[in-house]
């Protein structure tokens, strides 16, 4: 499905599959995607405020220059997605996988418990340019 640069408020989505769904500059507002599989998504570009993702599966979901603000991501599957030149304001990631993302810089002033932190340190420290020895 394609919904580009289109404009959903005040929606809601649970249980829905939506595996490469393309929502590149859409404006989300106060949307709700509760145990939804997202994977492959693209928000490129995409304008997201007080949206919530519970229960997401979003693999390789893409946030190129996507702007979030007040998001919250709990308890999500965000293995391989792309962050790059994202911006996050007031937003919030819990009990989220972070394995293989890049563009982790861009996601600067989230918040996370201190268990997500270090279950991510590996990524983050990445992109923070920082090498880990033994």
């Amino acid at each position: 499905m394609r919904a580009t640069e289109g404009r959903a408020v005040r929606a809601g989505f649970s249980g829905t599959r939506a595996t490469g769904l393309n929502f590149a500059g859409t404006v989300l507002e106060d949307a709700q995607f509760i145990g939804c599989r997202l994977d492959l998504t693209n928000f490129r570009m995409a304008k997201l405020s007080r949206v919530r993702f519970e229960d997401c599966r979003m693999d390789e979901a893409d946030f190129y220059q996507a702007e979030l603000s007040s998001v919250m991501f709990d308890t999500c599957s965000l293995g391989r997605t792309s962050w790059s030149d994202a911006t996050l304001e007031r937003s919030e990631m819990r009990g989220c996988d972070l394995e293989g993302s890049s563009g982790l810089e861009s996601i600067r002033g989230v918040r996370m418990p201190w268990s997500d932190v270090l279950k991510s340190a590996n990524e983050i420290a990445r992109a923070a340019g920082i090498v880990v020895i033994d």
